[in-house]
């Protein structure tokens, strides 16, 4: 189903997939990808492979079974939050709301937000926006099953495509980001997201951004953890991702054996990063593009923010934290989002680096 379809908003099926951009994914991944090479050698930069490598359909199934491993808490301590929280936030949820899921993936989470929507008996329509067209229809599929007053609607594709259509979804909405999604940069970057974001939103729409904030030091252990308890899993993964970037440049550019894996936590901000580096001295294909024995890529980094970091970060962006939730006994929060009103106090303009 095409994106003009979305002119007429109440008129969507439940379950129906809407292609906002996803039909040109490869061709958009691919632009990415030799862009991540040209652009960061101009800049002196090292190298960063596009996430969207990552997460096609093989990916998301293999992170799927990442985000519930024991170790990878963010998952079990967001759901946590919303199992806690969740009657507080549904309260918020006026009639006819939409939920604007921006990076939807494994909707077991976000399921136990709309089941309060649902036992509450309040008519509304959650939008599931992904790249993977394959994991919106299975989580389509579940979800549908389960709900009568919530509409479920798919939008493939990416970030950039569900901004462009922001417009035609009608008030109240419920933005979320879920899974430390929106924030998941460098502080200048992630100010310009919200940024993006804060700029399609009216009055009466609120957003709720979750984040882990396991930003001090006696911290990183967790962290480290959290992705280091699997590594067959986490090796599956970079292969899947290096045959999709093949697949999209028609040639044998990437091969596992040609790189290592390694790991880094850095600090200001807090940041846990996996690295590539070359095991010998690489041509990509006939490219022209190479690479010396030694030389770095950078592939998946997760920021990780604290509540001040956040609350400087929105008042950059033009918003204001209406309220914030904490799981127990952890740093990952959610936080509840607006534009400011006449009645909110004026935010503390401080420099985003005190």
């Amino acid at each position: 189903m095409q994106d003009d379809c979305i002119d007429d908003f109440d008129a969507i099926v439940d379950g129906s997939i809407i292609d906002i951009g996803g039909s040109r994914l490869d061709s958009y991944t691919l632009g990415q990808l030799k862009s991540s090479f040209t652009g960061a050698r101009l800049r002196g930069d090292r190298p960063c492979l596009p996430d969207e490598l990552l997460y096609d359909d093989a990916g998301l199934q293999i992170w799927s079974d990442i985000i519930y491993l024991p170790e990878y808490y963010q998952t079990r301590d967001e759901i946590a939050i919303l199992e806690r929280n969740g009657s507080e936030v549904g309260s918020l949820v006026k009639p006819r709301t939409t939920l604007f899921d921006i990076g939807a993936g494994d909707t077991r989470k976000v399921a136990h937000l709309l089941d309060v929507i649902e036992e509450r008996g309040i008519p509304a329509t959650y939008l599931a926006l992904d790249i993977s067209e394959s994991s919106l229809s299975d989580n389509l599929a579940f979800l549908c099953s389960r709900y009568s007053n919530v509409r479920c609607i798919g939008l493939w594709g990416t970030f950039s495509d569900a901004i462009s259509l922001c417009n035609k979804v009608p008030s109240p909405r419920l933005f979320l980001s879920l899974g430390s999604v929106l924030c998941n940069d460098p502080t200048e970057r992630a100010v310009e997201s919200l940024r993006s974001w804060a700029s399609q939103m009216r009055e009466e729409d609120m957003m709720l951004v979750g984040m882990d904030g396991h930003s001090r030091p006696q911290d990183y252990g967790k962290v480290w953890t959290s992705y280091h308890g699997n590594d067959e899993l986490f090796n599956r993964f970079w292969e899947n991702g290096f045959r999709h970037a093949n697949r999209l440049v028609e040639s044998e550019w990437f091969k596992a054996s040609d790189w290592a894996v390694r790991a880094v936590i850095e600090d200001n901000p807090v940041c846990h990063r996996f690295i590539l580096t070359a095991t010998r001295d690489l041509c990509l294909g006939d490219s022209g593009i190479k690479f010396n024995e030694g030389e770095e890529i950078d592939w998946f980094d997760a920021h990780k923010y604290g509540e001040m970091d956040v609350r400087k970060m929105c008042i950059a962006a033009g918003l204001v934290v209406k309220s914030v939730w904490k799981a127990q006994d952890s740093e990952m929060r959610q936080y509840l989002i607006k534009q400011p009103s006449c009645s909110d106090s004026k935010p503390d303009l401080k420099p985003l680096d005190t």
